[in-house]
């Protein structure tokens, strides 16, 4: 067998037909892997809740906390390796009750 094929043969199962669709993270975190939509749904309810559109180059630091507390990745211990979810715009003022960093154990 030749090298090409060890290869092919070997990244073969990394994109297989039934792995999720996923888009890049937002500019603070590029290596990130989101499901599609997660980006555009948090900027739609940042406008909605905020009264401005969010710049598209780079956030703001307190807007990068916030982004990732509005999805899954603390829920799933920040594993940056799955497909992260978005969950809800997090502002403790709009939705108190919602805590991602809680752990009922």
């Amino acid at each position: 067998m030749g090298a090409a094929a060890i290869t092919a043969l070997a990244f073969r199962d990394r994109h297989s037909d039934d792995a999720e669709p996923y888009e890049t993270g937002p500019p603070a975190f590029p290596y990130l892997k989101l499901r599609v939509g997660t980006v555009k749904a948090f900027e739609a309810d940042y406008q909605r809740n905020v009264g401005r559109a969010l710049p598209r180059d780079r956030w703001p630091d307190q807007v990068q906390a916030q982004f990732l507390l509005s999805t899954d990745f603390f829920r799933f211990d920040a594993d940056e390796t799955r497909v992260i979810a978005y969950v809800g715009f997090y502002e403790p003022t709009i939705t108190p009750s919602n805590n991602p960093l809680a752990r009922f154990d």
